[in-house]
């Protein structure tokens, strides 16, 4: 089963979140918040990704390489569908690429006006 996501990308944040739960009622995962406390998210009870909050505040895609590595190396559980990147039945760290990817073209089409 694919979790569906919502993306939400601003010139300094991202938000990554499954309209369907409420995310106040799931626990963060520790050894993730222990990387980037900074970060905010939440997992399911089989592991699975339904919040994830970014912040920033460089405002370059350069602190998401640090995130993306570390998903790379701790993968999280089940697929994602994100239809707004056009995204279905991916690993999350797909995810957080095609996010990278769109957070960089929105600096670089903001600097070219």
């Amino acid at each position: 089963m694919s979790v569906n996501l919502k993306s939400e990308i601003s010139d300094l944040s991202v938000h990554i979140y499954d309209p369907s739960v409420n995310i106040d009622e799931l626990p963060e995962d520790e050894g993730f918040s222990y990387k980037f406390p900074d970060v905010g998210n939440a997992i399911d009870d089989m592991g699975m990704i339904r919040y994830l909050s970014i912040d920033l505040w460089e405002g370059t895609p350069d602190y998401l390489d640090h995130i993306i590595s570390y998903f790379e190396s701790y993968p999280v559980a089940g697929t994602y569908t994100v239809e707004d990147l056009g995204l279905y039945d991916v690993p999350f760290v797909e995810v957080l690429r095609a996010i990278k990817n769109r957070y960089a073209q929105m600096l670089m089409s903001q600097s070219q006006k």
